[in-house]
């Protein structure tokens, strides 16, 4: 009986003493931390569906860049399965029109229309990326631009919105810190702990989106280790008279205290172990952004059971959550030749190299084209000045890019990388300028040479065959790179070369470099 009415007695008092506390914020306040709380509660819901989001994007760019660095001769653009944000708009413009009643014209109010913005247009793009592979074309190079163009907005639109999220919020403290009646109790001191704790894990993921964890790095984790130790020994004076209502209660603020912590402890164990974190691993972050993200929500928690009227003194903001970190990657194509570091082209003759393009549609694959002009580039480094290089394409005409330029001229080189493939073939035209250019720019004892690169489509007539013998006798030799394993004409290429007195080679990735090389090094 006695224990029963100091319990009653107890809960009495700290009615007393929660409506006496209570009274110190203004009913306008407390509606203002509740409206704050549920656009937190909609950012979060939105920033859930970011999250799940990005793991797809990024699942389906390792899946992209596979295909990109392939060298199969026709490969297809994985599908992207997109399934748009499902945008609660009558929550939001409920939720906006209520809060404009205590801040109307704020920037807090513009800076939510810019975040749904930002929501809209994901959507926009996540919807055009699946348009444009739903077929799953062949890849080639203007598909290939567009989808990292699509895969870069996304990403770009995931920093964005965690930027905004996070004004959001820093204004939304603003604004309230600004009416706060009463710091000195235990809600504000437990939350104040908890909030701080909950910023220094953030500046860990800041420092791993901005690319400052890498291999071989590990973050000195001792200071925020002995934060939370001090959370833990401070755990009772910083509850203080806060009623614990057992950890299985979801309205216990005690346990949900613990909860954060725990879950804090849980996403620095990553740091801790000084095991390597590489920026694109995205399994090692889901696990580190889940915790931060479970904390997150005992804090809200936390936060929330300070409003529930008639039981506790205080009206606690809540915070917002991380949407993932994921970094949309492109490969890079170029092949570093190891052969290139001890290669030198000392005592061969110098060359005058005419490069004959095909630039027709069917060149339009990544094993094709772009193996070329990375070639070309890859070389360039270990060319003389005198090394001079001409290029022609051709497709539905025939124009020159390059005219007798130095083989070591990077700039006009990077001519090349603005090529794209269109159109149909007219090979004869290419050929002819080629020779025409040949023969201006022709080094008496060097190698003269015009090379084709072609995926087989080139018809030549009778008469050129004869020309190209006739040009061979003349020192200016013809040689032809096929691309791709379905070669149209076959026979009449290798015809070509033989006229020509050069060689036919088939090209792929992989013997690029030393195919080229092979024509350029004659004694």
């Amino acid at each position: 009986m006695l224990k029963s009415f100091l319990s009653t007695l107890l809960l009495v008092c700290y009615s007393c003493l929660v409506q006496a506390q209570s009274a110190e914020w203004s009913t306008k306040d407390q509606e203002l931390v509740k409206s704050l709380n549920q656009e937190v509660d909609l950012i979060n819901l939105l920033a859930l569906k970011t999250y799940k989001n990005g793991r797809n994007y990024h699942r389906y760019n390792e899946r992209l860049n596979q295909k990109v660095t392939s060298d199969a001769e026709i490969t297809r653009v994985p599908r992207f399965y997109f399934t748009p944000v499902l945008l609660p708009t009558a929550d939001f413009e409920k939720e906006k029109k209520q809060l404009a009643q205590y801040l109307e014209g704020s920037t807090l109010e513009q800076l939510l229309d810019s975040l749904w913005s930002l929501q809209k247009a994901q959507n926009q793009t996540g919807s055009a990326l699946a348009d444009l592979t739903q077929e799953q074309p062949e890849l080639n190079d203007s598909l290939e631009n567009q989808i990292y163009a699509h895969l870069l907005s996304l990403e770009q639109s995931n920093a964005g919105y965690r930027q905004l999220s996070l004004q959001i919020e820093s204004l939304a403290y603003e604004t309230i810190d600004k009416r706060t009646p009463d710091r000195n109790n235990d809600w504000s001191r437990s939350a104040t702990a908890l909030k701080s704790a909950l910023d220094t894990a953030r500046s860990y993921l800041a420092l791993i989106r901005n690319g400052q964890l890498t291999d071989g790095l590990a973050f000195d984790t001792t200071a925020f280790s002995s934060q939370l130790r001090q959370l833990e020994e401070s755990r009772s004076d910083n509850i203080g008279q806060i009623m614990d209502l057992g950890s299985n209660n979801g309205n216990s603020a005690p346990s949900r205290y613990d909860k954060v912590l725990f879950h804090l402890d849980r996403m620095i164990s990553e740091f801790k172990t000084g095991k390597n974190l590489p920026l694109n691993d995205p399994s090692k972050y889901e696990y580190i952004v889940n915790h931060f993200n479970q904390a997150v929500d005992d804090y809200n928690a936390f936060a929330r059971i300070s409003t529930i009227n008639n039981m506790e003194p205080a009206f606690l903001l809540q915070t917002v959550k991380e949407p993932g970190i994921y970094t949309m990657t492109r490969p890079e194509k170029k092949v570093v030749h190891p052969k290139l570091q001890s290669v030198s082209m000392e005592g061969y003759a110098i060359n005058h190299t005419t490069l004959v393009l095909d630039v027709s549609g069917s060149m339009n694959h990544p094993s094709k084209l772009p193996v070329m002009k990375e070639a070309l580039t890859e070389l360039s480094s270990i060319m003389r000045p005198s090394d001079r290089l001409s290029v022609v394409i051709y497709s539905d005409d025939a124009r020159v890019i390059l005219r007798d330029v130095s083989f070591t001229d990077k700039a006009e080189l990077n001519k090349l990388n603005t090529l794209e493939s269109s159109g149909k073939t007219h090979a004869q035209k290419g050929l002819q300028l080629a020779y025409q250019i040949a023969n201006e720019g022709m080094i008496p004892s060097g190698n003269n040479r015009i090379i084709i690169a072609t995926d087989g489509d080139f018809d030549i007539s009778r008469e050129g065959l004869k020309q190209i013998r006739s040009e061979a006798k003349n020192g200016i030799k013809l040689s032809v790179f096929a691309f791709g394993s379905r070669i149209k004409n076959i026979d009449q290429l290798k015809e070509m070369a033989d006229k020509g007195e050069g060689n036919y080679q088939s090209i792929h990735r992989q013997n690029s470099i030393d195919a080229l090389l092979k024509e350029l090094q004659t004694p």
